[in-house]
């Protein structure tokens, strides 16, 4: 039986999925069901002073500026120039800046006291789950490299974490960036790999395939759950609605909020319907497939990860909602 409330350090690259994720959980931490240790942030979805700053945001929005926030990583372990081969719309989904690219005007009022300048992500995650020794699920929403570094720098960590959850990677070889691979494995492959081979606990992972099946309307996003006057939700609204006129223009019929049904899966274990024990490791040196997590499926080894199939879309509506509360 779990112990609550659970704790729990999230690693973002603070897209507006990752923020929608965060809120999520900053209710769920209302509710008494986790305490948030720490936010540690990483590249991915944008540069990490824009990462930073954009958790900041949520934050103050939130009136919940008392979490520490972290500095990670800012670039991949091996940077690659990805510019020249996949075009915008799938390098920066959610805007250059991660927010849609809106300039908000608060970059004088915006309030960063609660980012801890002088100890950075990695060191944190070490000495955190050190601290707390068996106690700490780390939901990784973003590129592995924060994790990678502090399994690399700090090995006890594949100890001291309790487990992660790990949005990335794929199962059945659909990517989004490429026909292969998912943003955050393709994004820093090496770490990736470091994290699924070095890490001692349990890890499960929401991979992209199962993010395509959740059944959530734009209607529903926007109607429902976003049809409120909480400072936070407002400004979500805003930030989103141009990224979902072109995820529509590209193939996307269904809003698709994958660090929020991570987190649901981590709440609530009902939420997933159908998982399975694997081995997974990342493609690192193929043209084509480098970032792709490829499972082993005639099971010549032990299984490394938990790996989601199906989420329970209706349970995270459910959850989604309790933002509105």
């Amino acid at each position: 039986m779990s112990i609550y409330p659970r704790k729990v350090i999230l690693d973002v690259d603070a897209g507006i999925d990752d923020a929608w994720a965060l809120l999520l959980m900053l209710k769920a931490e209302q509710k008494n069901l986790i305490e948030i240790i720490a936010i540690t942030c990483c590249h991915g979805n944008a540069e990490l002073s824009e990462v930073v700053d954009n958790v900041c945001r949520v934050l103050q929005a939130f009136g919940r500026k008392n979490i520490p926030v972290y500095k990670g990583v800012s670039k991949p372990l091996i940077p690659k120039d990805l510019s020249h081969k996949y075009s915008f719309d799938w390098l920066h989904f959610f805007g250059k800046n991660g927010f849609g690219d809106i300039d908000l005007g608060d970059s004088d009022t915006l309030d960063r006291s609660c980012v801890v300048e002088n100890i950075s992500a990695v060191v944190a995650l070490h000495e955190l789950t050190r601290e707390f020794k068996g106690l700490i699920s780390v939901l990784c929403l973003a590129p592995l490299t924060n994790i990678a570094l502090t399994l690399r720098l700090f090995p006890q960590f594949a100890q001291n974490a309790k487990e992660l959850y790990i949005m990335g990677g794929n199962h059945k070889g659909v990517g989004n960036v490429t026909s292969a691979a998912e943003f955050n494995f393709l994004t820093d492959p090496e770490a990736a790999h470091i994290v699924l081979g070095g890490f001692h606990g349990p890890i499960c992972i929401l991979p992209w395939e199962a993010c395509l099946g959740i059944d959530i309307s734009y209607e529903w996003r926007y109607d429902t759950l976003g049809a409120s006057d909480a400072p936070y939700i407002s400004l979500l609204n805003r930030l989103e609605r141009g990224i979902s006129d072109r995820a529509i223009s590209m193939g996307f019929n269904k809003w698709v909020p994958a660090d929020s049904a991570l987190c649901t899966c981590f709440l609530d274990e009902k939420a997933i319907t159908v998982s399975y024990e694997t081995t997974c490791s990342v493609e690192l040196a193929g043209e084509i497939t480098r970032g792709q997590a490829c499972v082993d499926v005639v099971h010549s080894k032990t299984p490394n990860v938990r790996m989601i199939d199906t989420v329970d879309s209706r349970l995270l509506k459910d959850m989604l909602l309790w933002i509105k509360d």
